[in-house]
Order: C-alpha cells, then structure tokens, then sequence
C-alpha cells in the first residue's frame, strides 16, 4: 500500500479501574510504559506517516515526557487532548490526522498486539478490517430486572480486538452521521456497520491480545510478557 496511512493510538486513561495514581497507558509492564510496548511495535513500519495519541489534559505532560525519554520525536508522534469519551477521542484524533487515506486505531491498553498484527491489516484489499477472536463461553441475554431473558449463539458472535484499520474518509462519514444522530459507540467497527452499513473484515486475532483494564489484568500481563513477549512468540 502506497497511500497515506495514520495512526490514532488511544490513551485516555487515568487510572480509576486500574486502582493506581498514574495512568493505565504510563504504567509499567515488563519493565517499560505500557505506552511503549505499542510504539514500539509500529516504529518500523514505514507505511505508517503519523501517529495521534489522544489522552486526557492531565496526563498529556506526563505522557509527552515518557515520548522524550523514549526517543519517540513530535514530528512524527502527536498528543492531542482527547474527549470525555473513548468515541470522542478517536474523532478528536481523526481531525489531527486529516489529510490521510486510511486510519487504523489501536489502544495503548492492549500492549501485546504483534507487528504481524498492523502489517496484516495493512495487506487487507477490503480496507476495512478489524481483529476479532472466537467468543469460547456463553453469553445471555439479561432484563431490566436482572433475570435471564434469552442465550446468544455463541458462534455467530466475535470478540472485537484492536488494531483496527478503516478508509479514513468513511470512517469520518460515519463519525459524522454518529454525532449528528447524537450516538456513541464504544469501538469504530461497530461504529462503521451500523451508521453506514459498511462491512468490516474479522481478521483472526490472539488470545494474548488482551486489554488491560482492572489490577488483575496487570498481574495476567506480566505473566504473558515472560511467557510469549521475552519468550519470542510476539513479533
């Protein structure tokens, strides 16, 4: 692929579910910024021109610093506040990144996503394409009142991952059309098939791929950077 391609790198959080002072994407996994594990990642893919990285006012300093202390230059990596909400900050992040063919959208909480993963969906013809893997438990259908009201076919169902890749100008269409309808959605290829009825690829993804959202998700981490990461599975 010879077209423009960026990158909107989530990292919104603050560290309410995570239980600590500094947020989710500085903490340290492995011995390094949770932040870094991605970055490092699409460092050296050339198809990838820019990189925005939307996080809250108050952590925007602290990640800037830890871009510096990485070598991670502003030519090339932006921070760009982010919004109150996921969806808010992956438009925010579509504006700074105007001008672009396609985008592809990951998040700092998932620091075990592989090159292999970004370089496969840059190969994808559909240009519209996430990671997904199989759901391997059930899943019901809960009432108002907390009762079960109905099991879903746990085989037609996918556990969406990220990265995530759209063609940017169709992405912002469906963002657009969103905010005009006053919707939000808590991931963009969701987002895509229900405002514009798009189809969006599922391309096959890990079960290391995990996101790190509550204390025990560090401790999970950890044991797969030991595992797969040092062990050389994730490339």
């Amino acid at each position: 692929m010879k077209e423009k391609i960026g990158l909107i790198l989530l990292a919104g959080g603050v560290g309410r579910r995570t239980q600590r002072k500094v947020p989710k994407q500085l903490l340290l996994v492995g011995g390094k910024p949770m932040l870094v594990h991605s970055l490092e990642k699409i460092e050296d893919i050339p198809q990838i021109a820019s990189v925005a990285i939307p996080c809250a006012e108050e952590a925007m300093e602290k990640t800037r610093y830890v871009l510096d202390a990485w070598g991670y230059d502003e030519a090339k990596y932006r921070i760009v506040e982010g919004g109150a909400t996921r969806h808010e900050s992956v438009s925010r992040g579509l504006s700074s990144l105007s001008g672009c063919d396609y985008v592809i959208i990951h998040e700092a909480a998932r620091p075990f996503a592989a090159k292999a993963d970004f370089l496969r969906l840059l190969e994808i013809e559909d240009h519209n394409a996430t990671l997904g893997v199989s759901i391997p438990f059930t899943v019901a259908e809960v009432d108002k009142t907390g009762n079960l009201s109905g099991v879903l076919d746990r085989s037609a169902l996918v556990n969406v991952q990220l990265p995530q890749i759209f063609e940017y100008a169709t992405l912002a269409a469906a963002h657009d059309k969103a905010a005009q309808a006053g919707r939000q959605y808590t991931e963009d290829a969701s987002l895509l098939y229900d405002q514009l009825g798009v189809a969006v690829r599922i391309v096959e993804g890990s079960e290391i791929n995990i996101k790190i959202t509550y204390p025990s998700d560090l401790v999970i981490a950890e044991s797969i950077y030991r595992s797969f990461v040092i062990g050389g599975a994730d490339d």
